[in-house]
């Protein structure tokens, strides 16, 4: 649509600050505008891992793009030599300015995991002996649930992989859970299902979930301690090996 248009790209601050150059693509129309925005780094990337995390900031910096261009082997093509059109910008993207677009992406998708409608899961269908066990395997049941559930063509698939393992990440970061809950915790195999079920996989290959699960996991920071494990009627503790509560009186 218009957004793709050279002329709606120049006016956008990151494009205008920081990129080096914008041209049309092969094909671009003017009914149907094509366009792709390259950005020169201060310094080479030499971390795969980093890169993706980085291109991925980008995108959600401008979400009208192709949000599925994050492989660093990803060849692109140049632009039509007949009828296309180059504007050379000359700026650079530093990695002061990269981290900042990390940060902010990390900070949205924390945001939107945390405003996702989650399923419920049957008391019945919780595992574990302990409150934290059965409070872990509650979150990776409606995470893989709520992700086996994502479709084809909105994206949902893909951000989805995204969302569920920065949660999981974040449990097995989390301190005020016991050692042996959060090692037992695996967010690759459990999401890897879900991607399976949801046709990800078929798709994109299981290579791609990995990475953008890995990448998911990147993301995480501890999560903080639920309201209920801090109740008014007393404090759950680890103590001996188990959850005891402890009662003020």
């Amino acid at each position: 649509d218009a957004r793709s248009s050279l002329g709606y790209l120049l006016n956008v601050p990151l494009i205008a600050g920081h990129a080096s150059f914008v041209y049309t693509t092969l094909s671009h129309t003017p009914e149907c505008p094509k366009a792709r925005v390259v950005f020169v780094a201060d310094v080479p990337f030499t971390d795969a891992d980093y890169y993706r995390r980085a291109n991925r900031a980008v995108m959600a910096a401008l979400p009208w793009g192709d949000a599925s261009v994050h492989d660093p082997s990803r060849f692109f093509y140049g632009t039509n030599p007949e009828s296309g059109t180059t504007k050379y910008l000359g700026g650079l993207l530093s990695l002061e300015t990269v981290d900042g677009l990390i940060e902010q992406h990390r900070d949205h998708l924390e945001l939107e995991q945390g405003a996702r409608a989650m399923p419920r899961i049957p008391a019945s269908q919780v595992l574990g002996r302990t409150p934290a066990e059965r409070y872990v395997n509650t979150a990776l049941q409606q995470e893989v649930a709520w992700l086996a559930s994502r479709v084809e063509g909105t994206g949902e698939r893909h951000r989805g992989l995204l969302l569920a393992a920065l949660k999981l990440g974040s449990l097995k970061q989390s301190e005020w859970l016991p050692v042996q809950v959060r090692n037992n915790l695996d967010p690759l195999g459990s999401l890897l299902t879900a991607a399976h079920w949801n046709g990800y996989v078929e798709k994109y290959g299981e290579e791609a979930a990995r990475r953008t699960i890995a990448d998911g996991v990147a993301y995480a920071s501890p999560r903080p301690e639920p309201s209920s494990w801090n109740s008014p009627g007393g404090r759950r503790i680890w103590s001996g090996g188990q959850w005891v509560k402890s009662v003020t009186v």
